[in-house]
């Protein structure tokens, strides 16, 4: 209120005051009117020449789009395509209006708000043709009131068809492996697969290239909104480290989860993985290399192997969003050879999820317990994939009490066994000195147990041990591999120059035999009981 009155008081200032030679014999009052005297006069002489300072500079803004925008056209009028996004066709409406389109193509019409395609209709379009899949996620509303009271979230696709405009669907799809379209089905009736899809090849080491990994565990909520689960990103973190330590590429896998929180914390776990995976530095880089990101963010993305984390269950039965039909069907629908679906399944029963988790207990791909091939099949749950990743691999996959076994051809008959049976052994053991266990010209004292990775990565086989002279290990461990070229392709080809130098055909390919048996594991453990190594 006070510099209200002065301000006002300002405007009649006492023309005595101006002409005060000292400051200091003012009163408060006096000072304020005086300083706000000099402040009007100053913008009064300033204002002028700022407004005809921002008059021309906007007359010469306008010059330079209008150019542009003469240039663009001059550019653009013979091109029969222009490519824009909706929020370009808005800044650019004159633009648009002088290329006069006839005919205008939308891509992802499902993720555009009908407000944002109305801007790109100009008078001159004739046909306006819209792609799009209106079963998957709706375009984002900053207002949530605005989605929930007024359906702002609604594409005008999706209100086009679901009002029975004419529309023509694509029943073919070319993404993944044609078990996983009966998952889809109960949105896409008619949904059916290219032939090409069956060259897809699924996993070795995952038996059942669809699975729903259930658990018991409850979600830990965060702060306000914030849900992860711990229990399921240490599961999610042992299953990524075990294909990796199988051989599989990290580019063939990623991690999707509908919560930021989980993904943060599922990039903690796999950046702190040092104890699962024995400290081997190979491994944790390839772990810090796999992507992992949001059912939202990977929408229109796929990989060879998705891992899906579903987060949610509780006790108020709250699917949060995960009751979206819309971000089921993008969930379950990224990969192309492999899914996993880490979640509690019980707590999707009676859900949008129901028919999903249902149709999977039909094909007996729901346990709490994952198939997986590592010698033989085996089921496994958490903590024998940590023995296997920590070395203690004898006890993990020979117990009968922690790890129940499966029999090989159990699922040969169904379509979601994975086709390609692992011709060689997975476990990984230490270089031991051990007798031969060959019929061979060489002394026991220069063989030994060495393990070395599968040599055709990514497709994934695991790891072969081999039964190989010392000096050879000696060779093989400083030399470093050309690029591309995995240790064992390097020990094998060492292997073979050293039996054509000191040894025959015979003997190498006796070598090779043992190399690439398959229960050469079960000998060679037996051998080592035997000499009292193990």
């Amino acid at each position: 209120a006070f510099l209200q009155s002065v301000s006002l008081s300002a405007q009649n200032c006492d023309a005595n005051l101006t002409k005060t030679a000292d400051l200091r014999h003012l009163r408060p009052e006096s000072r304020a009117k005086l300083v706000q005297f000099w402040l009007d006069t100053y913008y009064q002489r300033t204002s002028v020449s700022f407004t005809e300072a921002a008059n021309e500079y906007h007359r010469i803004c306008q010059q330079i789009k209008d150019r542009n925008s003469t240039f663009y056209h001059e550019i653009l009028k013979s091109a029969k395509v222009v490519g824009m996004t909706t929020t370009g066709a808005a800044i650019h409406q004159q633009l648009l209006l002088s290329l006069q389109p006839s005919v205008i193509i939308v891509e992802e019409a499902c993720e555009i708000l009908e407000a944002n395609l109305l801007a790109t209709l100009t008078p001159s379009v004739k046909h306006l043709i819209m792609i799009g899949d209106h079963m998957q996620l709706r375009p984002k509303v900053s207002c949530h009131y605005l989605a929930s009271d007024y359906h702002f979230d609604r594409s005008m696709f999706e209100r086009l068809v679901t009002n029975n405009y004419p529309h023509v669907t694509l029943e073919f799809q070319r993404r993944f492996r044609p078990e996983f379209v009966p998952l889809l089905q109960f949105y896409y009736p008619n949904l059916q697969s290219m032939p090409t899809v069956e060259k897809y090849k699924p996993s070795r080491h995952l038996p059942k290239n669809l699975f729903f990994w259930s658990h018991r565990s409850w979600e830990e909520k965060r702060g306000s909104g914030v849900v992860i689960n711990t229990f399921e990103a240490e599961r999610v973190k042992l299953l990524v480290l075990f294909l990796l330590h199988c051989g599989e590429s990290p580019k063939t896998i990623t991690v999707i989860t509908p919560y930021r929180a989980q993904v943060n914390e599922i990039l903690k776990q796999l950046q702190n993985c040092q104890t699962d995976c024995n400290k081997n530095d190979t491994l944790m880089q390839d772990a810090s290399r796999v992507k992992v990101a949001t059912v939202d963010q990977f929408q229109g993305d796929e990989n060879e192997i998705i891992i899906l984390s579903l987060v949610r269950g509780n006790k108020s039965q709250s699917l949060g969003f995960l009751r979206e039909k819309n971000r089921l069907v993008v969930a379950i629908s990224r990969q192309k050879t492999t899914l996993v679906i880490v979640g509690k399944s019980g707590f999707f029963q009676h859900s949008c999820w129901g028919n999903v988790v249902d149709h999977l207990k039909e094909k007996n791909l729901v346990g709490e317990k994952l198939p997986i091939f590592c010698g033989k099949n085996r089921k496994v749950d958490e903590n024998d994939l940590r023995k296997i990743l920590t070395g203690e691999v004898a006890s993990a996959l020979d117990s009968s009490t922690d790890v129940d076994e499966i029999s090989d051809g159990s699922d040969a008959g169904t379509p979601y066994a994975s086709p390609v049976k692992s011709d060689v052994s997975s476990p990984v053991f230490p270089s031991i000195a051990c007798d031969s266990v060959l019929d061979s010209p060489v002394q026991p004292k220069h063989l030994a147990i060495v393990a070395a990775e599968g040599a055709d990565r990514p497709s994934s086989i695991a790891r072969l041990l081999f039964c190989v002279p010392f000096h050879v290990v000696d060779d093989m461990s400083s030399r470093r591999p050309h690029a591309g070229e995995r240790n064992s392709v390097s020990l094998l080809r060492l292997l073979e120059d050293w039996v054509r130098k000191e040894g025959d055909d015979a003997t190498l390919r006796k070598l090779l035999d043992v190399c690439y048996e398959e229960d050469i594991r079960g000998a060679v453990v037996k051998k080592m009981k035997e000499k009292g190594l193990l």
